[in-house]
């Protein structure tokens, strides 16, 4: 009698699903050589110079343990803080100081937030003083999200604090969902690199070298002049055009109180959060305003934060009107070369009281 061999049926569900285990792990190799290359083509290009960042921090992570002070901020620090002319005054104090300018033009705090933590992450031997003008935005402008510049400080840290910001803050300019999905973009960019390569044959070729020479010779600083590029020229003949209006502006700084800024929760979360870094590492913190035409005031705001902090409003027309007189500036923000000069040597002046009251105490 013959054996019924029956037929069993094949398991659909194996067999529809067994592709799915190699799929993942295919998809987890190949993404795991994408961002190895990424990050091998970063080591690369930073391993040149060609990292993306600009030419100050280059030139200032060069000879890390040489400073003792930086000052960062936005242009009001990049146009208006000369390192030559606050070491010359410290030293000539007898209270010898090497400083470097980290200014940029358009800094927002996550840019800066990105800046102190580099800073810290080197361990710079010397580095006691951090110099900060509290005049920079809290966020970018949005024209600027697709510059080098912005994507290279676009890491995890500061990019979270850019949408935090974007999202929540107080900032009657803030940017909301289109700043996020901008932020994000910049985040990818940098993932991929975005501009390296273009930097890289720059580094090569050494078209940047001139650049970087100059930014080490002046420490980071660059004075405002009217013999500057055509659009500056162009700005400064307009403030010579428009006296009357810049002298109502001083009358009406002059006349107000000043006003104390207003910080939401995540302003004042993401500024605790620097100022501990801070801290940390044993660093005295000058916060000051440039000598803007506004009367804002940052030192309730800093009181109320629980710090150990020094303050200065520079945007003080009675007490410093030297700080805006005609002749010392180059437009209606900023001062000239002669007027950074002016302002350099208030500056370290302020820092000569700091040192003298910390011995006495």
């Amino acid at each position: 009698m013959g054996t019924n061999l029956v037929e069993r049926p094949q398991d659909s569900t194996a067999a529809t699903t067994g592709w799915l285990p190699r799929f993942v792990a295919l998809l987890l190799i190949c993404s795991g050589v994408f961002f190895a290359t990424l990050l091998g083509i970063r080591q690369v290009a930073e391993s040149f110079g060609a990292s993306g960042e600009p030419a100050q921090v280059i030139a200032f992570e060069a000879q890390i343990d040489e400073w003792d002070a930086v000052a960062l901020g936005n242009s009001h620090v990049f146009r208006h803080v000369d390192p030559e002319a606050i070491d010359e005054r410290m030293n000539g104090a007898g209270y010898p100081l090497r400083s470097f300018n980290l200014g940029a033009h358009n800094m927002s705090f996550p840019e800066l937030y990105y800046l102190v933590r580099r800073i810290r992450a080197l361990e710079p031997k010397r580095l006691r003083w951090v110099l900060i003008d509290l005049s920079l935005a809290w966020q970018i402008k949005p024209k600027n999200f697709a510059t080098l510049r912005v994507v290279t400080w676009h890491d995890v840290t500061s990019g979270v604090a850019a949408v935090d910001l974007a999202l929540n803050s107080s900032d009657p300019g803030r940017l909301g969902w289109p700043g996020v999905r901008g932020h994000l973009k910049a985040f990818g960019e940098r993932l991929a690199n975005l501009g390296a390569g273009v930097r890289l044959v720059e580094v090569l070729s050494n078209s940047v070298s001139s650049e970087r020479l100059k930014v080490r010779k002046h420490r980071g600083f660059r004075a405002l002049s009217s013999d500057s590029i055509a659009r500056q020229a162009k700005r400064h003949r307009r403030f010579l055009d428009n006296l009357d209006d810049y002298e109502r502006d001083v009358a009406a700084l002059r006349a107000s109180p000043p006003r104390s800024v207003e910080l939401g929760a995540q302003q004042r979360r993401w500024l605790q959060r620097l100022v501990g870094d801070l801290e940390r590492d044993g660093m005295n913190i000058v916060f000051y305003m440039a000598p803007i035409l506004s009367n804002v005031s940052w030192r309730v705001v800093l009181e109320s934060l629980d710090i150990e902090f020094d303050y200065v409003g520079f945007n003080d027309a009675i007490k410093y009107p030297e700080l805006y007189a005609v002749s010392n500036r180059f437009d209606f923000g900023h001062l000239n070369a002669a007027g950074a000069s002016v302002f350099s040597q208030l500056l370290a002046d302020r820092l000569i009281e700091i040192r003298q009251a910390g011995e006495r105490d």
